[in-house]
């Protein structure tokens, strides 16, 4: 038999032993002169905390001797990935500086606790507080916007944060400081762990 890689990669997921081929006997009981009905390729899986999906590789014979035929040739190996439950995305609170004419950008962070995989697609809104859109800041309209988390193609792996840029309407108007929000409406491909964040507009007239 060996070891055929799937959606699991040998050696990061599990040990092909370099796909070559391996021997499984079924010897003979000295009592009964037979052989055991079942016997078990044992092979090593090796763990990681990467957010990812659940992944397969392959088991295949080769040939059996002794004329047995193989009416199967095939069997697939599930790994079940356990990760998400200990990871997630959040977001944090930031502060800007109003300004006064101009408009300035914001830059609020999204981070994603452990590197992933596979595509991590946010949807997220802004909503008003004692700032108010459009007048304070730009909140597209109401509409709900995407962040998304892509592998690289040098790493396999996502970055662990991103960033959503918000322009900030500045005026000269002597105010109180303001704030408005940020919510994470939905998350594909990890769990959220903080679904909403606060910008909070620091007054300089």
């Amino acid at each position: 038999y060996r070891l055929r890689a799937a959606t699991a990669k040998s050696p990061s997921d599990f040990d092909a032993r370099d796909g070559a081929l391996q021997t499984l006997s079924l010897a003979l009981s000295p009592t009964t002169g037979h052989t055991t009905t079942t016997a078990y390729i044992s092979v090593g899986i090796h763990g990681d905390s990467v957010i990812e999906a659940n992944e397969q590789f392959i088991v295949e014979l080769v040939s059996a001797s002794n004329d047995y035929a193989i009416t199967r040739s095939r069997g697939t190996v599930a790994i079940i990935n356990d990760d998400p439950a200990r990871n997630g995305l959040g977001m944090g609170d930031v502060q800007v500086t109003e300004g006064s004419a101009e408009t300035r950008v914001v830059r609020v962070p999204i981070t994603l606790s452990t590197a992933a995989t596979q595509r991590v697609t946010v949807r997220y809104r802004l909503r008003d507080g004692t700032a108010i859109s459009p007048s304070d800041f730009d909140a597209f309209g109401g509409a709900t916007k995407t962040l998304v988390f892509a592998p690289s193609s040098t790493t396999g792996r996502t970055a662990t944060i991103a960033y959503i840029a918000i322009p900030i309407r500045g005026d000269t108007a002597a105010e109180s400081n303001e704030r408005f929000g940020i919510q994470i409406v939905s998350a594909i491909g990890a769990p959220v762990s903080r679904v909403a964040g606060t910008v909070t507009i620091l007054d300089d007239d």
